[in-house]
């Protein structure tokens, strides 16, 4: 996962993975990644294309943006 956040914040700087009080705890786009990170490398199959936005809370740009940095983290990462 932080392979992915670092990749995320490479791509796009001024994304908010994590929150501004503290620079530890993900936001909504953190948990998002994260857990794309986790599906994608438990199930082999890429999150590209998971319509799931926690009830309206990620807007599609991000939702579409860190699900290609967690795909392609996870690929990178395993080689597959």
């Amino acid at each position: 996962v932080g392979l992915a956040f670092r990749e995320a914040y490479r791509q796009r700087p001024g994304i908010k993975l994590q929150v501004d009080y503290d620079l530890y705890h993900p936001t909504v786009a953190g948990q998002y990644l994260a857990a794309s990170v986790v599906y994608a490398s438990l199930y082999e199959r890429s999150p590209v294309g998971n319509p799931y936005d926690y009830f309206g809370a990620l807007d599609a740009d991000t939702r579409a943006f860190v699900q290609k940095v967690a795909d392609e983290t996870v690929r990178k990462f395993f080689g597959r």
